[in-house]
């Protein structure tokens, strides 16, 4: 996670986060440290809850230009589905 986090921020971008539902703790410590470095606020924003309601709401959302998955695969099919969606309008 912190890897992708890393690599978006170092190409000037921000970063939506849908937190894992089974470690909202260690995202937490995650975000916590983001915002000791001094980030300009809303950077970096975390986004608790269920993936199988969050993912598809963000894959098919228009201001969104990329994103990058970690996640069980199950889900997957949701994001797929979401932006071929997006991508027909």
């Amino acid at each position: 996670l912190s890897h992708a986090i890393s690599q978006a921020l170092a190409a000037g971008n921000g970063v939506i986060v849908k937190v894992p539902s089974l470690a909202p703790i260690s995202a937490q410590k995650i975000l916590d440290i983001l915002n000791q470095l001094g980030l300009p606020e809303g950077i970096v924003q975390f986004l608790f809850g269920s993936g199988v309601e969050l993912n598809p709401l963000l894959a098919g959302h228009p201001g969104l230009q990329a994103y990058f998955y970690l996640g069980h695969h199950s889900h997957s099919q949701q994001l797929i589905e979401a932006t071929a969606l997006r991508r027909k309008k």
